[in-house]
């Protein structure tokens, strides 16, 4: 009985400390993605330095980055979540962004209704939306000239 009550609580503890590692994992490649995101931004309208939001991952957003990940396996199937993070990963390896069409590829390896169904669910897009509000990027992309100048060839 002594043995079994540990190994009962470690296999009850696993998935806990494999969703820690998956959203350490999402976070980085997040983190990677939005450098990339802001450099583009500030190579076409340089008084974007510094209006990116802050998506850090405070405990407002890791709880947000749980619920969707637990969601994309609730819903996807097993592995789902496994398989969208690792996807992510890649792409953050691989992104390079030229122009504002490319910016749906940053969604990963998930069913993009599935993709956008966890992140309204889960709070994403509230905390993403308040903290652009909080840094000036929401008022920045107000201005027709910001987006104009976003969406021109260079």
């Amino acid at each position: 009985m002594k043995l079994i009550s540990p190994l009962i609580a470690a296999t009850c503890l696993f998935p806990t400390f494999a969703l820690a590692d998956q959203v350490q994992r999402l976070s980085a490649a997040n983190d990677i993605i939005q450098e990339k995101m802001e450099a583009f931004y500030v190579s076409r309208v340089p008084e974007l330095s510094g209006k990116m939001p802050d998506m850090t991952l405070d405990t407002e957003m890791e709880t947000a980055l749980r619920c969707t990940l637990d969601m994309f396996d609730a819903e996807g199937g097993a592995g789902t979540a496994e398989r969208y993070v690792t996807s992510l990963e890649q792409v953050a390896q691989d992104f390079e962004l030229t122009g504002l069409d490319q910016i749906d590829s940053v969604m990963g390896d998930i069913d993009e209704a599935l993709g956008l169904k966890a992140l309204q669910s889960c709070g994403m897009f509230d905390i993403s939306m308040r903290r652009m509000q909080a840094s000036g990027m929401m008022e920045a992309l107000s201005n027709p000239d910001v987006i104009q100048r976003l969406m021109s060839d260079g």
